[in-house]
């Protein structure tokens, strides 16, 4: 019964990290359009700038894309395999690594207007999925682990 309830709390966890997960996106996003529009750093300094910051430590994503690169892989595609690592991406869903993906593949390609107008664009297209993540979260959060409790009673029942 344990393993049932305990998997409800599991499906509740993930809902809310990918939320946070989101919100951290966002926050890296901003950080990015920022650091472009005032310093126009390289992206190989763009990214140790990212890694330092503690408010984005669980976008795990990130230090894996710094270290693919200072192994020498091209920016592009550190990115791609970083990204492709469902290890460093656990809680979201194919569509936000999706985004990730697009908005990878401009990053150091395009001039400054272009680079802020492709922060622009992401920051709304996942802003869209933070609030769908948030209402998922606020749908089910609870709910999943109170499934998970019945289905574990049911079964014991059944047992019995």
């Amino acid at each position: 019964m344990s393993s049932f309830t305990l998997a409800g709390q599991y499906g509740s966890r993930r809902l809310v990290s990918r939320v946070r997960s989101l919100e951290r996106i966002q926050i890296m996003l901003s950080a990015i359009r920022a650091n472009v529009e005032y310093k126009a750093p390289p992206v190989q300094n763009l990214m140790e700038t990212l890694c330092a910051r503690e408010d984005l430590s669980i976008l795990r994503f990130l230090p894996a894309c710094r270290e693919l690169c200072l192994r020498g892989m091209p920016f592009p595609a550190a990115w791609r395999k970083a990204l492709d690592n469902r290890n460093v991406t656990a809680p979201l869903k194919p569509e936000d690594i999706g985004l990730l993906k697009s908005f990878g593949e401009s990053l150091g390609t395009t001039d400054l207007n272009g680079l802020i107008g492709n922060c622009r664009l992401h920051q709304a297209l996942f802003n869209d999925n933070l609030d769908a993540a948030r209402q998922a979260d606020a749908k089910y959060g609870k709910l999943f682990p109170v499934m998970g409790f019945l289905t574990g009673l049911a079964a014991v029942i059944i047992a019995v």
